[in-house]
């Protein structure tokens, strides 16, 4: 039995075009996990921003689920009664939470 023989630039071509195509293939399944990121986050309120990456995505709704979370800390403290002051150091605190992450962006 004797091995096939294998022509070197055949090989390379054939090498090429599957890297090539495995690459395209890649890039498109990321672009579709993009936008399905993308479409989640419009859907609920959230700009997108310029993620163009998927990174780029998830540090911009990080930074939106903070700033709605202190916000929401800032309407409960505002709910609230109390004749102690304990109502207003809460709503220092999470003001002073919405100050930093308006600093950061």
């Amino acid at each position: 039995m004797t091995s096939p023989k294998v022509d070197a630039v055949e090989y390379t071509v054939t090498r090429e075009y599957f890297d090539n195509a495995l690459a395209k293939a890649r890039e498109e399944g990321a672009r579709l996990e993009r936008e399905k990121v993308a479409a989640w986050m419009v859907g609920g309120d959230y700009a997108t921003g310029h993620g163009d990456t998927m990174t780029g995505l998830l540090a911009e709704l990080e930074w939106q689920c903070k700033e709605r979370g202190a916000r929401l800390a800032i309407a409960a403290v505002d709910s609230l009664k109390d004749g102690h002051g304990f109502v207003d150091i809460l709503r220092v605190r999470a003001l002073s939470i919405t100050e930093i992450l308006k600093e950061k962006s």
